[in-house]
């Protein structure tokens, strides 16, 4: 009988280690799973700031464009001065919109 016991007490303790690794193992694993959601997290943040930047970016340009159009519009006959500067007025302020908003997620970024 005291073989059973010292053979139980032998197998309860090697059973309490291999518990004790896993629980590390574990341990180790969720603060893995812990950094890398927050690289993702970053990751994301990153890509929005970047789309913000790319899309003001793409106001301005459209912006220039219409204007070189609305040159051209006048110069044909087929626009007016005022109809130009109040739409150049609106794309302006459309695009500076776009800036701000792109600044407020890099600034968001950079805190």
């Amino acid at each position: 009988m005291d073989e059973d016991l010292k053979l139980a007490d032998h197998l309860a303790r090697l059973a309490v280690g291999e518990v004790n690794e896993l629980e590390d193992a574990l341990f180790a694993a969720s603060e893995a799973i812990i950094r890398l959601s927050a690289a993702a997290e970053r990751e994301r943040e990153l890509r929005e700031a970047l789309r913000g930047a790319k899309r003001a970016e793409n106001e301005w340009a459209d912006m220039a464009t219409n204007g070189l159009q609305w040159l051209r519009n006048i110069r044909d006959g087929m626009s007016t001065t005022q109809d130009a500067l109040a739409n150049m007025e609106e794309c302006l302020g459309h695009c500076q919109s776009a800036s701000k908003a792109a600044r407020a997620i890099q600034a968001k970024e950079a805190s």
